[in-house]
């Protein structure tokens, strides 16, 4: 049997390749701030692959920044106090706790300090004293 060979002429009419246009709409558990910075970075993202397949990667993109932006809503005002004050706790502790390594880092530069200066007087000491034992034999 006698197959004829498939020839195929596409004919692609493409507008000059450029980025869509995004925007982003009924956002919930984002902050405008991180509307406003998704939406950036997608423009970005989909000016970068101009000419390439790109739905994928804007998709895979949005759900990275979904998962790490994206907070549940609160269930009342009292969870959300609760929450507020146990993470304004957290950032209290942790400035206290810098602040003393701080002082702690502080304080053993200090001793080391005092330490280094004590060796040195020492030294000074022993040589000193050595070299009054080599003078009163010397007479």
């Amino acid at each position: 049997m006698y197959v004829d060979p498939l020839i195929i002429s596409p004919l692609i009419l493409c507008p000059v390749p450029r980025a869509p246009q995004i925007s982003l709409e009924r956002s919930k558990g984002l902050s405008t701030e991180h509307v406003v910075q998704l939406s950036v970075d997608l423009q970005q993202l989909a000016s970068r692959l101009v000419g390439e397949v790109m739905i994928f990667e804007l998709a895979q993109h949005t759900q990275k920044f979904l998962h790490e932006h994206n907070k549940p809503g609160f269930k009342s005002f009292y969870e959300e106090m609760v929450i507020r004050k146990q993470e304004q706790r957290q950032k209290e502790q942790l400035v206290r706790q810098q602040l003393e390594d701080k002082q702690r880092q502080a304080i053993l530069g200090e001793v080391q300090r005092k330490q280094e200066v004590l060796r040195v007087e020492e030294k000074k000491r022993r040589r000193g004293q050595g070299r009054g034992e080599h003078r009163s034999t010397d007479r």
